[in-house]
């Protein structure tokens, strides 16, 4: 337990479906990570709370004030409780309140062209990847696109860790409309890269997220049920807690609402291109962009819509 004598009551101002239910039906929690932006809970019922300080809801995010003093001192390895409408750690307590769940926002009715998506998806590309330090998949954003003359300029570690031939061959079955053969392809990618969420699982989140969210305008007749059984069983087999409940909720259609915004624009064109570049470039160290690089490849690999 932490070691802290003051009560601290604060009311979270947001907390994503998933969080709820992981509250209200968990007994306790067991720190697995912190970052400057907030801390990672991993409850008895193996589900995840993020507990943040950014103003950005999510279905696993709880957030909470800016600077708020109780989650700087908590550390990884650190235990708590869990309630009906509370989470607490050594007197201190998080106060829950149903009335303020977030919920992805239904997508919206509003398309744009064939035509115009993917120059819409190919301006965010290349504004991403020029924003960024090329970590992750950042580079290959290029390679997606056609903007470097060859494979030299990519991340190297891409080619180290068998990411980048699952990639291709990730775009090879979209682009063959081989969808009950994608699983065994994605499954290439589970737990390739670093941190509780390594680039090969954000990259299936995004592929995931995009397909399910998107299904019908991306003219998919298939029944995506198997294929969404068959990777949230393997991501919860091979590779962190945290991953595996963000391919979860992917399956759902549901993700951060800076990620939700940017798919949805993408097929809306709702807002402009740098804003979203910058939502991406918000999420994590390269998390957000090894996302994009995701739906990337889905929307420009699949020819049938």
């Amino acid at each position: 337990m932490l070691a802290h004598e003051r009560k601290i009551i604060t009311a979270a101002s947001s907390v994503g479906e998933g969080a709820f239910e992981s509250v209200k039906n968990g007994l306790t929690f067991t720190v697995i990570g912190t970052t400057s932006r907030g801390v990672f809970l991993l409850t008895s019922i193996q589900s995840i709370i993020y507990l943040s300080t950014e103003p950005y809801s999510g279905p696993l995010t709880v957030i909470l004030p800016v600077g708020e003093a109780c989650i700087k001192e908590i550390q990884r390895g650190d235990s708590g409780m869990l309630g009906n409408g509370f989470i607490q750690f050594s007197g201190n307590i998080i106060q829950i309140d149903s009335d303020h769940v977030w919920h992805a926002p239904r997508a919206e009715k509003m398309l744009l062209s064939k035509m115009e998506r993917h120059a819409y998806l190919r301006q965010l590309c290349l504004q991403v990847a020029q924003d960024h330090d090329g970590s992750g998949l950042g580079s290959y954003l290029h390679i997606l696109f056609g903007t470097h003359a060859d494979q030299s300029e990519i991340d190297s570690s891409l080619m180290e860790n068998r990411l980048f031939p699952a990639i291709e061959e990730t775009r090879l079955r979209l682009g063959e409309y081989q969808i009950n053969q994608l699983a065994r392809t994605l499954e290439q990618c589970i737990g390739l890269g670093r941190g509780l969420t390594p680039a090969g699982d954000d990259f299936i989140e995004g592929v995931i997220l995009v397909l399910n969210r998107w299904k019908d305008i991306l003219g998919l007749n298939e029944d995506l049920t198997q294929l969404n059984q068959t990777i949230i069983t393997s991501v919860r087999q091979k590779t962190t807690s945290l991953s595996a409940s963000l391919v979860e909720w992917a399956a759902h259609g549901h993700a951060d609402e800076r990620i939700i915004d940017v798919l949805d624009a993408i097929f809306t064109g709702t807002e402009e291109i740098k804003t979203q570049a910058e939502k991406i470039l918000s999420i994590g160290h390269s998390s957000g962009v090894d996302l994009l690089t995701g739906i990337a490849v889905v929307i420009s690999s699949i020819r049938f819509d």
